[in-house]
């Protein structure tokens, strides 16, 4: 592949012909400082591949550094495990050539499962229990020593090849009877002793991969892939079916502990032994969301393929940039984050009949109707006749990229996409990111202003961290800044100004029709105020009660509910002399902010000089506090609680009735 940018700038070799290294090369063929980047060994994608790369073989390395030099290669990125660990990035460094990747001594992480569980070991890294054994032999002994059932639960191990197996040298196993099967299937798949049996976990996977530079970590946003070769996580295990991006619901904060008891302890730990990493480093790990806790699967030595097709994209730093600052050891004049835009992607492989064994190859792919090239498909098995043709050639031949607002919007675009490419004997999986998904809720936003508790809504959805589906937002206010966020997010945005002309009830009725009209459009199954400042009539309240009495509309109010309903909460207990304010979720009824309480949250006022200083500390809480409490409000994950209050400030004897999750 050959991409000209401008007419100066650097020269980037990608090593690879993958679906991967296409997604690579389009990368850093946007990179303001790259110039042309080529691609050797490269897939017949329709892209500008120059033939001289395309056909050379990566079984020379010699050749293909002075090849590199010649053209002079400024970077060269690699790919795939197997030059890795066969020494290409020490042959293209003795020759001088700056390459993203680390040396076969670093690249052991991923090469020898065995040599990575003594590195976590030594480094203190968390990972499941293990043994490593030298034979067939070895291996059936100690599976039948081994418990399969611990109390009433369950138990399971899973049999590794130790070396480099595409993806497929692991079996879990949750009997004896399957895992002395795995181990004769190992073996004759020709997986060269030792094995390893280690300890099945349960919980969350996830693929987390950092740009490293032999001291320094910096995390990229994690994804998730769908490993298995059919739906349900069914079938033979595969270099990837699959994935997607961001991973719903991890904890804030996760990540700087995946950095400071993953990626630090194994970079010290290889560093120590004179093998410094430097490249992209990949840990897959499992998470169990209860106890908080996570463990290393495994280490690769390179970007995680299908991962890195939802990564990139949703990348928007250079990536240029990373690459060379992480091969030249550099990565400390860079910033400590890496930039995500917060759209979320969806990644769904096509595959060959046969895969993930013997494939079937040379059949003719039909693109019908959709842009067949980066970043929409991305390309891997394939070749191109000299008619133009495009032919199969390998076990996954491409995959469809969607991305949205969501991971709803994500998946339908992938699947769409998907399903306008095909060829005889092709298999996709169809569930790629629908356990993201169950019963996603539909709502729509009603917001008056600037739209700041809206964006973290949206913010929330976008990560996956609320299952919720945002179908339109609208606005009393038709020059409210919420609207242009909302069509900047790409959502429906509309308008909805009250007319001031005629009787207040008349304008209530009309206000109230108006917007009854617009919303049976959407059929939300919440509405959900960020910010609204009109009372709703009695007729929409009614439009969205449930049947167990309580609406479906929630609110944020500025205030410690029942104290200062209204408008200005946080100017009210301002000029009250209030030592404390706070901010209060609640479901609406017929009453100005009497409704169920959902979620309260305080906060000290006593030092703020002005009524801009409260609302300041007030909006934190909310950007924090609503989407939290929607996440179980949403859904309906709760009781609803009736108590006999004392009159409030007003001399109103109300019920005071909170809402709790159950």
């Amino acid at each position: 592949m050959t991409r000209s940018t401008q007419n100066s700038g650097k020269k980037v070799l990608v090593v690879g012909s993958g679906g991967r290294e296409h997604a690579l090369a389009w990368k850093l063929a946007q990179s303001t400082r790259v110039s042309k980047v080529v691609v050797a060994a490269a897939p017949g994608t329709g892209e500008a591949w120059p033939a001289e790369w395309e056909k050379w073989s990566l079984g020379d390395f010699h050749e293909l550094a002075k090849r590199a030099r010649e053209a002079r290669i400024d970077l060269a990125v690699i790919g795939p495990d197997n030059p890795l660990a066969e020494g290409i990035v020490d042959v293209f460094e003795a020759a001088g050539i700056v390459t993203f990747g680390p040396s076969a001594a670093a690249a052991r992480i991923e090469a020898s499962k065995s040599f990575a569980k003594e590195v976590m070991h030594v480094a203190g890294i968390p990972t499941a229990k293990h043994f490593v054994v030298q034979s067939v032999d070895e291996a059936r002994a100690l599976l039948r020593t081994l418990p399969w059932k611990v109390g009433s639960k369950e138990a399971g191990w899973v049999i590794k090849a130790d070396g480099l197996a595409f993806g497929k040298g692991v079996r879990v196993c949750g009997s004896l009877d399957e895992a002395l099967a795995a181990v004769q299937d190992l073996a004759d798949s020709r997986c060269r002793p030792p094995l390893l049996i280690e300890e099945r976990l349960s919980g969350q996977e996830i693929s987390w991969m950092a740009f490293c530079d032999g001291d320094r970590a910096v995390l990229l946003e994690p994804a998730r892939d769908h490993k298995r070769l059919k739906d349900g996580d069914q079938g033979p295990n595969t270099g990837g079916m699959g994935a997607f991006s961001p991973v719903p619901d991890l904890p804030p904060g996760l990540g700087e502990r995946v950095r400071a008891e993953v990626f630090i302890p194994c970079l010290r730990e290889l560093k120590r032994r004179g093998a410094p990493f430097r490249g992209v480093l990949y840990a897959g790990l499992m998470f169990d969301a209860n106890a908080g806790k996570f463990w290393v699967l495994e280490f690769n030595a390179r970007f995680g393929d299908p991962e890195t097709q939802v990564i990139l994209p949703r990348m928007t730093d250079d990536l240029f940039s990373w690459c060379e600052a992480s091969a030249r050891g550099e990565l400390a004049r860079l910033p400590d984050k890496v930039s995500f835009s917060r759209a979320a992607a969806v990644f769904v492989v096509g595959a060959a009949r046969g895969y993930p064994e013997a494939v079937e190859k040379g059949q003719e792919i039909r693109t019908a109707g959709t842009r067949a090239s980066a970043p929409e498909v991305f390309w891997a098995g394939v070749r191109r006749d000299d008619d133009g043709k495009l032919r199969t050639a390998g076990g996954r031949v491409f995959g469809a990229l969607g991305m949205g607002p969501d991971l709803a919007a994500a998946r339908a675009q992938a699947y769409d996409r998907i399903r306008q490419i095909g060829f005889s004997g092709m298999q996709f999986r169809t569930d790629i990111a629908s356990g993201t998904l169950a019963a996603a809720i539909p709502i729509v936003i009603l917001a008056s202003g600037r739209g700041s508790n809206f964006s973290a809504i949206h913010e929330a959805v976008s990560r996956g961290a609320l299952n919720a589906r945002i179908l339109a937002v609208i606005s009393d206010r038709p020059d409210a800044p919420v609207l242009e966020k909302a069509k900047a997010a790409g959502l429906e945005a509309i308008a909805l100004p009250v007319r001031m002309d005629g009787e207040i009830a008349a304008r209530r009725a009309n206000q109230e029709a108006a917007l009854l009209e617009v919303l049976k459009k959407f059929s939300p199954r919440f509405l959900v105020l960020a910010g609204y400042m009109r009372l709703l009539g009695p007729k929409v309240i009614e439009a969205f009660r449930a049947e167990r009495g309580y609406s479906r509309i929630v609110n944020i109010h500025p205030s410690l509910l029942p104290a200062f309903p209204g408008l200005g909460g946080y100017a009210q207990a301002f000029h009250h002399g209030a030592k404390v304010a706070g901010v209060t979720v609640h479901l609406v009824d017929e009453g100005r902010d009497t409704g169920p309480i959902c979620a309260q949250k305080a906060f000290a006022i006593g030092d703020c000089r002005s009524c801009d200083e409260v609302e300041a500390r007030g909006l934190a809480i909310e950007h924090e506090l609503f989407p939290e409490a929607l996440k179980w409000v949403l859904p309906e994950k709760f009781d609803v609680m009736t108590e006999t209050g004392q009159n409030n400030q007003n001399d109103q004897n109300k019920r005071s009735i909170r809402v709790r999750p159950n």
